[in-house]
């Protein structure tokens, strides 16, 4: 019998959170819906630069990293048309003004709502 193919598979996700561990699991619940993760950043600097240069489809920022607020990645995402949502306990008031509308995922959050927002994010829908 046939399975259905991951859904999202082989999209290259970039992530850009500070948390090991956090990052860890988005790795597997992102592996497990059959995509690539670029990074995982753990820094703003690194975030930036993988938002600049890295190849990918997506991205996923955690709001307020150690060294401040991901804006930047933000803004280097929306320089080149790459959709991304945020990962934060905050409220959307909280966001930066110029990504006030930015897709949200509020923490904590469970794998199904992951791949919902991202295919919500990047306009796949499932079966």
């Amino acid at each position: 019998m046939p399975t259905d193919p991951a859904p999202l598979a082989d999209l290259k996700v970039l992530v850009v959170e500070d948390e090991v561990l956090l990052a860890m699991d988005l790795e597997m619940m992102l592996e497990d819906a059959g995509c690539q993760v670029v990074g995982p950043a753990h820094s703003l600097d690194d975030g930036v630069r993988l938002a600049k240069e890295a190849e990918l489809d997506a991205a996923l920022l955690d709001l307020n990293l150690t060294e401040g607020r991901s804006d930047a990645v933000a803004d280097a995402l929306a320089a080149r048309g790459a959709p991304w949502l945020f990962l934060t306990g905050h409220t959307r008031e909280q966001l930066p003004d110029r990504h006030r509308d930015a897709p949200l995922l509020s923490k904590p959050f469970r794998a199904d709502g992951l791949v919902e927002a991202l295919s919500k994010l990047l306009g796949k829908t499932g079966r």
